[in-house]
């Protein structure tokens, strides 16, 4: 076989041409990998002559989701028998609320690569970190009717309208009142006095609540807010405490993963693979 050596063009079409003519008057064998091994008659030296294009073995893919509905569809779309799902909440760690299906997992008796990954990991909502942040830090009066007006959507009791004409005509003040004098035998003497803080006519109430969803695009869970206030130097100050906000993420999370097992057909796994 003569085959020039000085090729200019090394296209695909030139390779498959030689192969052909050298698998035409040369003994061959064909290799796992898809290529074959030819014996060349000049000095019968055996070659190994690659496949033109590898054949790949197995699916390697890793996509991640920010949308249940996504996750779910991609889930419907390429899982097997083999495909199992597994989900961690968020609050057991900085990394957030996760939901991984293994596409490729493997049977009890059968092994797999595991390479094929979906990953939703779901983003907090807007309405859920606005209410975290408010209550990280104290608010002035002004600024707490500023937030509860500009928030006012979320609120779903009391009223938003009547909870914002509170704030903005609340009073208090702090009165301290002395209320005996007592002299010990030794000559010291003991003030006795209580420190009050006073409430104008309008009455703070102890607690509000909230409709907001914990993920975004999720369901809107009923949320307890404490309202708290201060008074010092002549300036009121109010703070807010979610109720056990954990409490509430764990119900959405539950929430979440049963809706993705119902709408898939897999069973979740609580736990993270390793």
């Amino acid at each position: 076989m003569i085959i020039e050596e000085n090729m200019t063009e090394n296209t695909a079409e030139t390779l498959e041409r030689a192969l052909s003519i050298a698998m035409s008057r040369a003994p061959s064998h064909d290799t796992p990998d898809g290529g074959k091994l030819v014996i060349i008659p000049k000095g019968y030296q055996v070659e190994n002559v690659s496949p033109l294009e590898k054949p790949l073995p197995r699916i390697v893919q890793s996509v991640t989701f920010h949308d249940r509905d996504s996750f779910v569809s991609y889930v419907n779309r390429y899982k097997s028998s083999a495909t199992r799902l597994f989900a961690a909440p968020g609050f057991l760690d900085s990394g957030g609320a996760v939901v991984t299906a293994i596409i490729d997992y493997h049977e009890a008796d059968t092994p797999a690569y595991g390479v094929h990954v979906a990953t939703y990991r779901p983003r907090y909502s807007e309405q859920w970190k606005t209410w975290e942040r408010a209550a990280s830090a104290p608010m002035r009066q002004a600024e707490f009717a500023e937030f509860i007006e500009e928030n006012r959507a979320d609120v779903s009791a009391p009223e938003a309208a009547v909870l914002l004409d509170i704030i903005r005509t609340f009073k208090a003040s702090r009165k301290i009142e002395f209320d005996s004098v007592v002299y010990q035998p030794n000559g010291d003497v003991k003030l006795a006095y209580e420190d009050k803080t006073q409430q104008g006519t309008s009455v703070l109430p102890e607690k509000m609540q909230l409709g907001i969803p914990v993920y975004f695009r999720g369901t809107r869970y009923a949320v307890p807010v404490f309202i708290r206030y201060k008074v010092g130097s002549g300036v009121v100050q109010f703070q807010l405490k979610l109720d056990r906000p954990d409490v509430i993420e764990d119900e959405a999370f539950s929430e979440l993963t049963s809706d993705i097992s119902d709408k898939t057909g897999i069973e979740v796994y609580l736990g993270r693979r390793g």
